[in-house]
């Protein structure tokens, strides 16, 4: 991985710019993910060995099951923050999703339904 990225983070003059950004993008957010999935897991790690030796602690039961949840919410948010494809899809696909809801609230007003569930 360390030589991965001194590769990639290095200029090299034979290779055009804009390759050696999106490069140097992509290994800024492995790198990113890398720190946090091991961040995260260690701490999970070290409680859950802590739990096995000493006594069950409500605090370090948190903890461990706290730490992965926190990693699987922390990937998706780097990878849109990180990606400009990726943020411009959703920003799309807000935008589809927005005008649905506008079009179903125009249509309800018109017709005088009501989308409720409960009858």
């Amino acid at each position: 991985m360390i030589v991965q990225v001194y590769v990639l983070l290095k200029n090299n003059p034979d290779r055009p710019s804009q390759s050696t950004k999106t490069q140097r993008d992509i290994t800024i957010t492995i790198l990113m993910l890398t720190v946090v999935f091991f961040l995260c897991n260690s701490m999970f790690l070290l409680c859950l060995l802590r739990e096995l030796y000493y006594s069950h602690n409500l605090h370090f039961t948190f903890i461990s099951t706290f730490t992965p949840m926190l990693n699987a919410l922390l990937n998706p948010i780097i990878l849109i923050c990180r990606g400009r494809e990726l943020r411009r899809n959703i920003r799309r696909k807000a935008a589809v999703i927005a005008t649905w809801m506008k079009c179903d609230r125009i249509y309800n007003r018109k017709t005088g339904c009501d989308n409720n569930l409960t009858q």
